[in-house]
Formats: structure tokens, C-alpha cells, sequence
């Protein structure tokens, strides 16, 4: 069973772009040979064919109103237009929900100390990094 790590986001404001830092950090991790990562800009996602996986973990940075710097993992996530998580105007998330009909999603982010400009993590975010490593190689182990 072949399972997608997608990390999407905007790596030109702060922590919005930790789904693609957080993949980066997790492509030099030993992860099971079915398991394809791709860290992608928010407009990246159009390239990708989702028929190839039957199971999609996006890692994104998620506004659910918890305390920032909050790791959620929704397991089975289902998105509707209504559903208001993702950080990004042109909803990446509303794409993926029209194309990944049969796969399992799940949902991996931080919730952001800050979508500022700026090319890199806010420094708490990036401390955040080794903690989602290891949260998500848990998962991975658990429901992949």
C-alpha cells in the first residue's frame, strides 16, 4: 500500500511553510520503502497524481484556535469547503479534498506562532521540527 507525505505550505511566511520544512527534515529519515515524500509550495499540489496512493499524510501549518506551537494529527481527515484549517488563500486542501476521493487522509501541522513574512520558521517552530519527526514516524507505524 503506497502512502503519500505531502508537506505543503508557504515557505516565503514563516511558519505557513512548516509542511514543507517539516518533509524536507523527514526525507532524511529511515521510512518504509512505500512511502513517498514530497514537500511542495501551495501551488505545487496541482503536479501531483494522487491515483498513485492509497493513503495521504499532509503536513501543513493548521489554524485550529489551540495554543500556537500545538501539533494536531487528524486521523481520516475529511475536508469540506467549510472547514477552516489551512493558513492558505487558495486552499490547497479544497484541491486535495476533489482529487483524493478514495484515498485515507490524514492531517499532521503545528498551529503557527507566526504567517508573517519571512523565509524561514519562527525558531520556536523549527524547535518543533524533531518532535513532529518523531510523532509522525509514530503514526506512520501505527495506521500507514
Amino acid at each position: 500500500m503506497k502512502t503519500l507525505i505531502l508537506g505543503i505550505g508557504n515557505t516565503l511566511r514563516q511558519d505557513d511553510g512548516f509542511g514543507v520544512h517539516l518533509a524536507e527534515a523527514l526525507k532524511k529519515e529511515n521510512l518504509p520503502e512505500n512511502v513517498e515524500i514530497l514537500p511542495l509550495g501551495t501551488e505545487d499540489i496541482l503536479s501531483v497524481a494522487f491515483e498513485k496512493f492509497q493513503k495521504i499524510v499532509i503536513l501543513d501549518c493548521i489554524r485550529l484556535g489551540g495554543e500556537k506551537g500545538t501539533l494536531y494529527f487528524i486521523d481520516d481527515f475529511t475536508f469540506s469547503c467549510d472547514t477552516p484549517v489551512s493558513s492558505h488563500q487558495m486552499h490547497p486542501l479544497s484541491y486535495l479534498a476533489n482529487q483524493a476521493k478514495e484515498q485515507k487522509v490524514f492531517l499532521f501541522g503545528i498551529e503557527p506562532y507566526s504567517t508573517e513574512w519571512g523565509q524561514t520558521l519562527t525558531p520556536k517552530a523549527e524547535k518543533r521540527i524533531p518532535d513532529a519527526i518523531e510523532f509522525i514516524k509514530k503514526e506512520i507505524r501505527k495506521c500507514l
